[in-house]
């Protein structure tokens, strides 16, 4: 297994100081396209993108980790579920 410190983040570029596992595969038009492993990619599942060590460093992963906490507290605001998570930690 290589060095972390010798790869650079797929975002800026910059040397890699962490690493996310992430899934990692091509969309039809060859782009890279990552994404958050599942029970299918985890177990190998034909046609599942593989989970790969994908290098970042550490104010890009920080960006990153912000991305997906917003994403994740927009889609339960869209479906009813942000103001009842509220009123269960005052309980």
């Amino acid at each position: 297994m290589s060095d972390l410190h010798e790869k650079q983040c797929i975002c800026c570029g910059s040397p890699a100081e962490v690493s996310v596992e992430l899934t990692a595969g091509n969309d039809r038009n060859e782009n890279e396209r990552y994404g958050l492993p599942d029970q299918y990619s985890r177990s190998g599942v034909p046609g599942h993108p593989p989970i790969s060590t994908t290098p970042f460093c550490s104010e890009c992963k920080t960006k990153m980790s912000d991305a997906v906490r917003a994403t994740i507290r927009n889609l339960q605001y869209d479906h009813g579920r942000a103001q009842q998570r509220f009123r269960d930690q005052r309980s």
